[in-house]
């Protein structure tokens, strides 16, 4: 089967714990061998690493309780190159099914914020938030327990064999295998089930009172519909008569213009005298709406102006730069001194922090700089009497352009021009009441919730709670036939909740039933091939089950383990314990179907040298990726293994520390490639500490 395949190609610390800035491999380097060797003091920030991959893979964020203090820079040496003052980053960079991928975490535990960064091609960038490839979304996103195993320290490799494991190791089957989902539908562990959650919350009232008001809410139904006839029919009769009115209109305009030809001595004086009309016309509506939106403006309009642009004048003078908000103030109480020169005293820091919340966020300040200039700007050329007078000219135009038109017409005979002013007359009626008729019809039709709102046509459909009413009386009010609609497909709606939760019911209890029947036969058959793929090799380590020793068993309380005869056993060796987590671990890897990698804090705490070398012989193998990250003692057991083969081999100290003692500690964390030093670190302390 061909897995898609996910790897760490590189990781940086910068300003967390001891490290001050640091990428593992350094420069351009990667991870590039399937096992790679991580030498690291205890104390130098192993564990730390760990939390911080996890939070990485899950989209989990940092405990808030460890922002301030739990991940901060601690050497106060600014020239090791760190600074306890500024944020914590964390950064992996993956190959995802040949995708590169940087995600990010940033800690700052001055404003107890953190965040996450996501580099990829696709989003053009690096972007703020958490936003992998899908498969690596889909694999590891709110999988806590999942990602521990893979992400493992010794303690917890200790605990799956315990009852306190027993979770981590049940979640993490039905993570693995993607049966999570379901798992949540039925409930497990004693956890309601999402099904029996839903059917209390939604079905319990409506299958209590269900019978009363399907009877009421059945009656308002044939209401409504009837309604909706009735309304259907008013519109087809007054789209009849529009199309009446308009057709009388078409004629009335006909006659009118046989008209003019007749009455005209001079067609082409009355031509003009009609476009110069209605030119006085447009011209007279265009200048009055001018002159309506000049004296709206803020200085023609509002009496007290001055005084308001008076004072944003003062606040432009004051010469604050457009970024000066809260975060400006936040920078300015971190110098050493004040931008006066004095330095900084500790009242005088919390008396501007304590006064923060005055200023204005940085993205607004911007726009209330722009909005003070803008009225300190602002003046109004509106001169009254002006514009009154050039509308007077304009509806003076108007006037003698209609009296050349009246006089043209009124040189023709007086039977014309009666007949014509009959025909002005009906026209004007029958246009206003074609407006009212085409009012009519948009009240009826109309699905524009901006004109059903303007016209209150939905004020009769909704409840003081914003529900669709199933009010009778109410709905009775209501002529518009979207509104009716909606009221009618609510309707409907309810009596189907109501109607249908009792088999919604029942039918919710079979598919709980045949779900957890299913998930019983899957989990026990992913059991048998998990336990039997584990004793396979737990039966290769040596201290652990070799000549028929113990089976291990996947039960809700962990992992047990049991001598031939089938006794449970509830005191082996740590070696045992150690090698069943490992054993464990690399059984479900083979269910994954994508390729991981493992990363190990202290792998082998506990081991002798013949668990060591068995752990060589099934962990590496079995994984595509495997980082651990060891101590002296570690590398001691592991030894014959890494010098013999191709393996990477990576040691984090301090620039000035000897190899061989390790001290003094100081200097910036470094990372060193060299084998020999790092089979060689701390060897004088172990062998003094091996002689005494």
């Amino acid at each position: 089967m061909v897995r898609d395949k996910i790897k760490i190609l590189k990781m940086s610390w910068e300003n967390i714990r001891n490290f001050e800035c640091l990428e593992l491999p350094s420069s351009n380097d990667k991870f590039s061998n399937n096992t790679s060797l991580v030498q690291i003091q205890n104390g130098y920030g192993k564990t730390t690493t760990l939390y911080l991959l996890r939070s990485i893979f899950t989209s989990r964020p940092i405990d808030k309780q460890y922002i301030k203090t739990g991940y901060r820079y601690r050497f106060p040496h600014k020239k090791w190159g760190g600074d306890s003052d500024s944020a914590s980053k964390f950064h992996v960079e993956f190959d995802i099914n040949g995708e590169f991928c940087r995600i990010g975490i940033e800690i700052d535990h001055k404003n107890m914020s953190q965040k996450f960064t996501t580099f990829r091609d696709k989003l053009g960038g690096q972007v703020d938030g958490w936003n992998p490839p899908h498969i690596f979304k889909r694999l590891f996103q709110g999988k806590d327990d999942f990602a521990e195993l893979f992400i493992l320290d010794g303690e917890l490799a200790k605990e799956l064999n315990r009852s306190t494991g027993s979770e981590v190791v049940n979640n993490s089957i039905k993570q693995v295998t993607n049966l999570a989902g379901l798992y949540s539908l039925v409930g497990s562990g004693g956890t309601t089930g999402q099904i029996n959650r839903v059917k209390q919350e939604r079905l319990s009232d409506l299958i209590g009172g269900g019978e009363a008001r399907g009877t009421r809410l059945k009656s308002t139904l044939e209401t409504v519909q009837k309604l909706i006839k009735d309304r259907a029919e008013k519109l087809k009769e007054t789209n009849l008569i529009i199309d009446e009115i308009t057709d009388q209109l078409s004629s009335m305009n006909t006659q009118k213009a046989d008209l003019d030809k007749k009455m005209a001595q001079n067609i082409a004086e009355i031509k003009e005298a009609t476009v110069d009309f209605e030119n006085s016309e447009r011209d007279l509506e265009k200048i009055s709406l001018s002159v309506l939106d000049r004296i709206f403006e803020p200085a023609f309009s509002f009496p007290n102006w001055n005084e308001v642009q008076n004072f944003h004048a003062s606040q432009v003078k004051a010469k604050l730069p457009r970024s000066v908000g809260r975060t400006w103030f936040k920078e300015l109480v971190s110098m050493e001194k004040c931008i006066c020169g004095r330095d900084w005293e500790e009242h005088s820091k919390e008396y501007v922090e304590s006064h923060l919340e005055d200023y204005l966020e940085d993205k607004l300040m911007t726009y209330v700089k722009e909005m003070q200039d803008a009225v300190h700007e602002h003046s109004s050329s509106v001169n009254l009497g002006s514009e009154i007078a050039r509308i007077t000219t304009k509806q003076r135009q108007k006037i003698e352009n209609q009296q050349r038109l009246d006089d043209l017409r009124n040189q023709a005979p007086k039977e014309d021009r009666d007949e014509y002013s009959r025909l002005d007359q009906e026209i004007g009626g029958l246009k206003e009441r074609l407006e009212d008729f085409i009012l009519i019809r948009d009240e009826i039709s109309s699905e524009k919730m901006e004109f059903i709102r303007e016209k209150n046509l939905d004020t009769d459909l909704y409840n003081s709670d914003g529900t669709i009413t199933h009010d009778a009386t109410k709905l009775r009010r209501l002529t518009n036939l979207s509104c009716l609609r909606r009221a009618e497909t609510s309707i409907i709606d309810e009596l189907a909740k109501i109607g249908g939760a009792a088999n919604i019911a029942k039918g919710a209890d079979l598919i709980h039933e045949i779900i957890s029947d299913v998930l019983t036969k899957i989990g026990e058959e992913i059991r048998i091939a998990l336990q039997f793929q584990m004793n396979k090799s737990i039966d290769r380590m040596v201290g652990a089950g070799l000549d028929g020793g113990l089976d291990v068993k996947i039960t809700p309380s962990g992992l047990q383990y049991f001598n031939p005869a089938g006794d449970l056993q509830s005191g082996v060796n740590m070696a045992a314990e150690l090698g069943g987590s490992y054993a464990f671990i690399s059984a479900l890897y083979e269910y994954a179907e994508v390729s991981i990698p493992l990363v190990l804090d202290t792998p082998l705490a506990g081991f002798g040298q013949g668990m060591s070398a068995a752990w060589t012989e099934l962990v590496p193998p079995t994984f595509d990726q495997v980082i651990a990250l060891i101590n002296s003692n570690e590398m001691i057991s592991l030894k014959g293994w890494f010098e013999t083969n191709d393996i990477d081999c990576y040691l984090i100290r301090r620039n000035d520390e000897d190899i061989r003692t390790a001290s003094p500690q100081t200097g910036k964390m470094i990372v060193d490639t060299d084998k020999d030093n790092f089979s060689n670190y701390e060897s004088d302390v172990l062998n003094k500490g091996a002689n005494q």
